[in-house]
């Protein structure tokens, strides 16, 4: 099952002006910083039958992930470096000539998506369990900020943003008396629409206020590198306390 959103795109402007002849832009480096702040991600898997058992997925807390709040790249960022190396070429520039005014700007795009398997083997019942239902959302810090010669960040504006998808899931066989563990079914899908939904807010000038965000910035100054939130959410899939057995239907405590 993919889950998927429509792309979200963010432009930011800079203008270096310089004090005296002896100024120069080089060495300034300017782009946007993502921070994911917090994710619900778990699905929750039943049998045909009472005794094919049922199971929880759970990855998005602890154990499988340990925190919530990541620096939202590709790959996990070298000390130091915090901006995004994503989909858009024009999201980090840097190399600036002397020349003052000098105004430029950068770009930034994402396209957050998750997938959940349709059906898992239940290890205590050695039964497939199909999915049931699913509840992924994120949230986002996303900051415009210029890094100086010194490789100190300054925070100029920033922007929070989240998407939840939330369903449930029956499936469907053709015919139910010829239908074997090999058989995949059709899944008719409820999607709840107060639980799908994607949301924007202002523009914050200046820097965020927020500490989980600061601490983030405050770790690549001091050249202390963070994983990436791909590692954070590979490393939770990996995770074999994810998952919660149970050789019968039961119902699952999703807060925890």
């Amino acid at each position: 099952m993919s889950l998927e959103s429509r792309e979200i795109w963010v432009r930011g402007g800079v203008t270096l002006t310089g004090e005296n002849r002896r100024d120069s832009a080089a060495g300034w480096t300017v782009g946007f910083i993502q921070v994911k702040l917090t994710e619900t991600n778990w699905c929750i898997y039943r049998g045909r039958q009472n005794s094919d058992g049922s199971l929880l997925i759970q990855r998005g807390r602890p154990p499988a992930r340990p925190a919530q709040v990541c620096v939202d790249r590709v790959h996990t960022p070298a000390p130091g470096d915090l901006f995004v190396t994503g989909i858009d070429p024009e999201a980090v520039k840097s190399g600036f000539g002397s020349e003052f005014p000098n105004s430029f700007e950068v770009n930034h795009r994402d396209l957050p998506h998750d997938a959940c398997q349709l059906i898992e083997r239940n290890s205590k019942t050695g039964r497939p369990n199909y999915l049931a239902a699913a509840h992924l959302e994120m949230s986002f810090c996303t900051i415009l900020s210029i890094r100086d010669p010194f490789r100190k960040f300054h925070h100029l504006a920033a922007i929070y943003w989240d998407v939840r998808w939330e369903a449930t899931f029956q499936p469907q066989w053709p015919d139910a008396s010829q239908a074997s563990d090999q058989t995949l079914p059709a899944f008719q899908v409820l999607v709840i629409r107060q639980g799908t939904r994607a949301g924007c807010g202002p523009v914050i000038m200046g820097s965020p206020s927020d500490p989980r965000v600061t601490r983030l910035t405050e770790l690549a100054q001091r050249s202390q590198s963070s994983k990436s939130c791909n590692t954070v959410a590979e490393e939770a899939t990996e995770n074999p306390q994810n998952r919660r057995e149970r050789a019968v239907r039961a119902t699952f405590d999703v807060g925890r």
